[in-house]
């Protein structure tokens, strides 16, 4: 990898980008940084995931969602639930082999069974979060359906907070071009 620092003039830049092409350089791709970092344990999927959100974000909200997630905190939860997990196991497994060891606390099924429970809602509250962070991201398709000329665009506009859709106090929907006439409404 090369960094190469010039005059900021794009005319002059596109020169030394296409001279070094020449001699055998070759662009990065798309996310090929990211990539790299992946399969080499830099990243995890989700980081990785988390770095294309950000690259995309078209707001402010977008992209504060995508450093939470950068920050890890279904991840640390879900170290958490597995530590938690792995230390009943060792302790059962210790119990079990070594009944009368003084170093361990001897659990019974209704010590263990709070605990599950608790651990088990976790992943739970994740996934819940998850999916609201995936219809923010992702939105939603929705349909306005009705009757002709009750209102669904405006009802469109409204929600948008601005003008996407065409209205017209004429029933149905016109597009009006600069050669089209305003059609005429009899009464």
């Amino acid at each position: 990898m090369v960094e190469i620092s010039c005059h900021g003039n794009l005319f002059i830049v596109n020169q030394i980008v296409q001279l070094v092409l020449e001699n055998g350089a070759a662009l990065a791709k798309e996310g090929e940084f990211t990539k790299k970092a992946f399969f080499n344990r830099k990243l995890n999927l989700i980081q990785a995931n988390v770095i294309n959100d950000l690259i995309h974000a078209s707001s402010l909200e977008e992209a504060n969602l995508g450093l939470n997630n950068l920050s890890s905190e279904p991840q640390k939860e879900l170290e958490f639930i597995k530590n938690e997990l792995l230390d009943i196991i060792a302790n059962i497994k210790v119990n079990i082999n070594y009944p009368k060891y003084n170093g361990v606390e001897y659990l019974t099924g209704q010590e263990v069974l709070p605990c599950l429970n608790k651990l088990v809602k976790k992943p739970k509250t994740i996934k819940e979060s998850s999916k609201k962070a995936w219809i923010y991201l992702e939105g939603l398709k929705v349909a306005i359906v009705s009757k002709p000329n009750i209102g669904k665009s405006t009802l469109l506009n409204v929600l948008l907070q601005e003008k996407k859709a065409i209205v017209f106090p004429i029933a149905g929907t016109y597009i009006i071009n600069k050669n089209s006439e305003i059609p005429s409404l009899e009464l």
